[in-house]
């Protein structure tokens, strides 16, 4: 069984995808179109632009996004790969379950852009209110562990939780500046290997998301946005188990603004249901990376150019 997974924040670089857009059509089209649907040059961001401006939280979500959407149409539409039939479950980490949903046609990728976007702007927009940082944590595997040391560094009044849970002894942090610096110090303490801020602009995935997590309420819950029946089960962040029901995805996809990505818990829950091959299907190796170290028997593939797919299209069918 094989199951494709789609990165988040932090796989992104300049020229990510272009070989795609230089070479069909069809990926042209749907860069020009998504821009227009939300006044965003796209092509020019991720092509020939800047780091500091594609990795600003209300640009960089949609610019991953895209990547591996395109990725998929010209898996499909280049290469005959019929999606329910040569893979059995989807996954994504963080923004990545938003691709995932799309992919498993649950929502549109127009629809999933417009969503992406106010998701990226509300989360720039809750880290501006109030401060916060992340961290990784690597080297301690027991996340109670983890856990416990954050109890004991987190100052009163301030937030320090467990924000991802990525395997391979890999946790990340996210809250105030000082409670994560008295974390960090704590954590080498108790045997961490390393500890190292994330460069990211905000705390995400924790109580400081409040104020975006308030905008995604009242975009998906109040406003006019319909989800259809996945076609191929999702893996949610916040369960670490398939999407029961598409009239519980908003609440999900609202929860998983503040709440903690299960991705160790997802891939396990994957290999305990017969997934032995693992495709990422996005820029860079970092979902990759982390299943490797989750479970290194398992077969781990990543998908990011036309040569990629090329070299890989037996595993793909």
């Amino acid at each position: 069984m094989k199951a494709l997974l789609f990165p988040g924040q932090g796989s992104q670089s300049i020229g990510m995808g272009k070989d795609l857009y230089d070479n069909f059509r069809l990926v042209k089209d749907l860069y020009d179109r998504i821009s227009e649907e939300i006044k965003l040059d796209l092509k020019s961001i991720i092509f020939s632009g800047n780091e500091t401006d594609l990795n600003k939280t209300e640009n960089v979500q949609v610019a991953i996004m895209i990547t591996s959407y395109a990725l998929i149409k010209v898996l499909e539409t280049e290469f005959g790969i019929i999606l329910p039939e040569s893979f059995q479950y989807l996954a994504g980490h963080s923004l990545g379950q938003y691709t995932a949903l799309t992919v498993a046609k649950s929502i549109d990728v127009y629809t999933c852009s417009k969503l992406l976007r106010i998701r990226g702007l509300a989360m720039q927009q809750a880290a501006d209110l109030i401060q916060g940082t992340m961290a990784a944590i690597i080297g301690i595997k027991n996340q109670s562990t983890v856990a416990d040391i954050l109890t004991k560094s987190r100052k009163e009044g301030e937030i320090c939780v467990i924000a991802n849970d990525n395997g391979g002894s890999q946790i990340v942090i996210s809250g105030h500046f000082d409670s994560i610096e008295k974390a960090m110090e704590e954590a080498r303490n108790h045997g961490a290997k390393l500890c190292v801020k994330l460069n990211v602009s905000g705390a995400f995935h924790s109580p400081l998301m409040s104020f975006a997590r308030q905008i995604m309420e009242r975009s998906l819950l109040d406003g006019n946005i319909d989800f259809q029946d996945i076609k191929i089960p999702v893996i949610d962040n916040t369960t670490a188990e398939p999407i029961s029901s598409k009239d519980d995805l908003k609440t999900l996809l609202v929860n998983q603004v503040t709440g903690q990505v299960r991705w160790r818990e997802s891939i396990e829950f994957l290999i305990n249901n017969g997934v032995n091959t693992f495709i990422e299907v996005g820029n860079n190796k970092v979902l990759t990376g982390l299943m490797k170290k989750i479970d290194p028997t398992k077969k781990a593939i990543t998908l990011s150019t036309i040569q990629d797919i090329d070299n890989n299209i037996d595993y793909l069918r």
